[in-house]
């Protein structure tokens, strides 16, 4: 992204003194920053659940009643694991797209999902949150 400068401060004749022109200018930073990593990452978001779900892939990664052991996980378990390396914002709306995959299937968490369905099962609502994320579909927590 080339430097465009909007929202850095251009008039040193107001500041008392350099600290406070560089003070000014890193909260402008961050705030461009905010602005062009906000929560609309749809594609960030995808990405984390693909990797989540290649954790869980292999069926002998993957398990049911606790997030992780022995390295094996479930679907959250999944997503916390490979959500390490994403912000925030991007985890929750992973979390967020998984969550309505499960409510559309009748469950209340990502949790009584991945306990009580197929790996299988858990594997394609994965692909569907993929799906739900690509599109800007995924819940928002």
């Amino acid at each position: 992204m080339p430097f465009d400068a909007v929202g850095f401060p251009t008039d040193l004749s107001s500041r008392s003194g350099r600290g406070r022109f560089f003070v000014g200018l890193w909260h402008a930073f961050r705030a461009r920053l905010r602005d062009t990593s906000g929560r609309s990452q749809p594609a960030l978001t995808a990405g984390l659940l693909r990797e989540a779900r290649d954790l869980i892939a292999d069926e002998a990664h993957w398990m049911q009643g606790a997030y992780e052991r022995g390295g094996r996980r479930c679907a959250i378990g999944a997503v916390q694991a490979a959500g390490r390396s994403y912000g925030r914002n991007v985890r929750r709306d992973a979390a967020g797209a998984l969550l309505s995959v499960a409510n559309l299937h009748g469950h209340h968490s990502v949790e009584s999902m991945n306990d009580s369905l197929t790996h299988a099962e858990v594997l394609a609502a994965f692909g569907a949150a993929i799906t739900r994320a690509e599109l800007g579909m995924g819940r928002r927590l």
